[in-house]
């Protein structure tokens, strides 16, 4: 078990999460990389963007932090759904620049606790053509 008052990631396979839409697909960098919990692997965008993410959590949930380990991202924003079969998209994070540090970038968005059912993540523009996704972490609780 966790210790008391630790939040637990929803945004783990292990925990049911699922990488519902993906607007890439490399079968050697599948979305559902990133819910493994694994930051060596990853998805990779096809170098066009916008590029989308969304990931259903295994059931609805509370959020109060997401943090994204990436790298070559540049702009980013993430957007939640309650319903039981994504719809309606309302703003969580808006549109945020992430330094170039030339390699792994670890950002970390916390906000006031927010209902979700699905998380969507936003890739408005990158610092080269590519940006790939190693990591979601999405920290709350179910509901």
């Amino acid at each position: 078990r966790r210790p008391l008052g630790m939040a637990e990631n929803l945004a783990l396979a292990s925990n049911g999460a699922t990488a519902l839409l993906a607007t890439s697909w490399d079968p050697e960098h599948p979305p559902d990389a990133v819910l493994d919990g694994d930051d060596g692997t990853f998805w990779v965008t096809t170098g066009m963007f916008p590029q989308e993410l969304v990931v259903t959590f295994g059931a609805k949930s509370q959020l109060t932090r997401v943090e994204l380990i990436t790298v070559g991202l540049r702009r980013v924003s993430l957007e939640v759904c309650t319903a039981d079969q994504p719809g309606a998209f309302e703003p969580l994070v808006s549109e945020t620049e992430v330094d170039d540090s030339g390699g792994k970038q670890v950002r970390q968005f916390n906000f006031s606790p927010t209902d979700a059912r699905h998380l969507k993540i936003v890739i408005h523009a990158g610092w080269e053509h590519f940006v790939s996704i190693h990591s979601v972490t999405a920290n709350g609780r179910s509901l």
